[in-house]
């Protein structure tokens, strides 16, 4: 028998790209601003018109570029993210098979629009596969399971020899979106017997997780984790 229900929606990560490079841009209109303290006095307006224009909106243009292609700047604020992301995720697998699971593992993507993200999970216990799949939870029976296989998609990242940081952040951002859809190709993908839905996905590119899967669901197919024992 194979169940299958909504149990997540897919959830926003904000970063605050805009936010900090606005910050950098005020600063150095700041730190600028007692240079200009004739024009103040004699043409406010256009002072801090200049101000703006000229050096906070280029400063905040240019802080944005750099931060959007420096992962590392926000990689806490990711990382908090995705363990609460987790941890909700956990919790509800524990809620639906009612024990810790044998075999469990999580992992985060985006969704297909790239406006959310989503936590794909897989679990073994008890003659049972639980997979969540953007958002969708399947509760396999291992006798339902024809077939499955493993896959790490590639993809051909581009490269440029151009200078100018509008067209590497261009460029950066076209290996992103590259990377992100190799990886929503990716993962443990099952064939079951069930007509609506015959296939299942645990979305996932970590090759260490995905070959510990691979031998779990080989030994379940073997025999040496048997099921019916479970």
């Amino acid at each position: 028998m194979i169940v299958s229900k909504k149990v997540f929606e897919g959830r926003k990560l904000d970063l605050p790209y805009w936010t900090v490079a606005f910050a950098f841009g005020g600063g150095a209109s700041f730190f600028i601003l007692p240079l200009l303290e004739r024009g103040l006095k004699s043409d406010p307006l256009g002072t801090f018109t200049f101000l703006f224009f000229v050096v906070c909106l280029p400063v905040t243009v240019l802080a944005f570029a750099v931060i959007k292609n420096n992962p590392k700047i926000f990689e806490r604020r990711v990382l908090e993210f995705q363990d609460q992301l987790f941890a909700d995720t956990k919790s509800l697998l524990l809620k639906e098979i009612g024990q810790t699971p044998k075999f469990a593992d999580f992992f985060m993507h985006p969704s297909r629009d790239r406006t959310t993200m989503f936590a794909a999970a897989i679990a073994y216990d008890r003659r049972k596969l639980y997979i969540i799949e953007h958002g969708w939870l399947g509760v396999i029976d291992w006798s339902d399971v024809r077939e499955y296989s493993k896959d790490i998609e590639g993809y051909d990242q581009l490269t440029t020899a151009d200078k100018h940081l509008s067209t590497r952040s261009a460029v950066a951002d076209s290996n992103r979106e590259l990377y992100q859809d190799a990886m929503l190709k990716s993962g443990i993908t099952l064939t079951v017997a069930n007509i609506e839905k015959p296939k299942w996905q645990f979305v996932c590119n970590n090759p260490e997780i995905l070959g510990k899967w691979f031998e779990i669901l080989t030994q379940i197919n073997e025999g040496r984790l048997d099921p019916i024992s479970q």
